[in-house]
């Protein structure tokens, strides 16, 4: 309004309030939260939510195993003014790793890892076996999982199955060690056995013993075999034949073993996978070399001892042979 010797004017148009301008300023994150990581256990979500700051609103890129991530079928992202989320789902184990975040608006930018550890249950134990049957108890032994499901194991839950029933048994959780005596059997019964191996996750895969145990008679691994015999040499390979053990340990035989040891050397090597025939045509030799051969029998408490090994073989191709009222030999 004005005022003058005439008197007060009418007053002006009103105007609307009068704003300063937003201060920006550059982004930051508020990472304390994972100063000891992120542990997620499969298959449960992985979500990463970061209180963030900034004006205006940060722009926020993840990263894994140095790929941006995009929103898909398992990844989501959020962005809010006070926080920023990534979410992946379900879990599984390779998404175990390093996550990178990067904010950015018009002021600057920044960066923050997460380490993120996906748990999940343990692989099956190996080479689980039947150590010793009695009429009393039955001593199993055990290797480690390969894969420990990325948490350390808590022990292992020993279980067993009467053959006449469908439903498993627990018998012990919580071992330490890799082997175990089932002292609680009846005479004259087969059972079933399985081993799991715990973390913090749970059980994992169960690993079996492949065949009923009876408790009424003592088991033992089988005897060697016998009468291994050689034809068909050549430079690269040679053609094995022998017979069964005299006695199988009483669970049966499940195949054999074939070795060979090269001269000059102390080792036995495999000569392949385990076989169930009484025979196997063996191949890769060096050319020129020699090699002594022997067979283990297997059953499903272990390998017998070798058998008697044969003498050293000359690895060469026959130039010609002898038949003189006897079996044929190679030159």
């Amino acid at each position: 309004m004005a005022e003058n010797a005439a008197g007060v004017s009418d007053p002006s148009n009103t105007l609307g309030p009068i704003l300063a301008d937003d201060t920006h300023v550059g982004p930051t994150m508020d990472l304390s939260g994972f100063k000891d990581g992120l542990e997620v256990i499969v298959p449960h979500p992985l979500t990463i939510r970061v209180p963030i700051s900034g004006y205006p609103t940060p722009h926020a890129k993840w990263s894994f195993a140095d790929k941006e991530l995009t929103a898909g079928e398992r990844v989501s992202m959020i962005t809010k003014s006070t926080y920023v989320e990534l979410t992946i789902t379900p879990s599984v184990r390779p998404d175990r790793g390093v996550y990178s975040l990067t904010l950015e608006n018009d002021i600057t930018s920044c960066s923050g890892e997460i380490e993120v550890n996906v748990i999940a249950s343990p692989s099956a134990p190996k080479d689980f076996k039947v150590a010793e049957v009695t009429r009393q108890h039955v001593h199993l032994m055990w290797e480690a999982p390969e894969h420990n499901g990325g948490s350390p194991l808590t022990g292992y839950q020993i279980e067993k199955r009467d053959v006449s029933r469908k439903t498993w048994v627990k018998v012990i959780t919580g071992v330490q060690d890799q082997e175990f005596t089932v002292t609680d059997v009846v005479e004259g019964k087969e059972y079933l056995f399985r081993v799991t191996a715990c973390n913090k996750c749970g059980p994992g895969e169960p690993a079996y013993i492949d065949e009923p145990v009876n408790v009424s008679s003592p088991a033992t691994v089988p005897d060697p075999p016998e009468n291994l015999k050689w034809r068909d040499k050549s430079a690269s390979g040679i053609f094995l034949t022998w017979e069964p053990p005299k006695w199988d340990g009483g669970t049966g035989i499940k195949g054999y073993n074939i070795e060979r040891c090269q001269r000059g050397t102390d080792k036995w090597e495999s000569c392949g996978d385990q076989v169930p025939e009484l025979k196997l045509q063996v191949t890769g030799l060096i050319e020129g070399q020699w090699y002594a051969y022997r067979v283990k029998a297997l059953n499903r408490l272990g390998a017998s001892k070798p058998c008697k090994a044969t003498d050293e073989i000359l690895a060469v191709d026959p130039k010609g042979m002898f038949c003189v009222n006897a079996p044929c030999l190679y030159m």
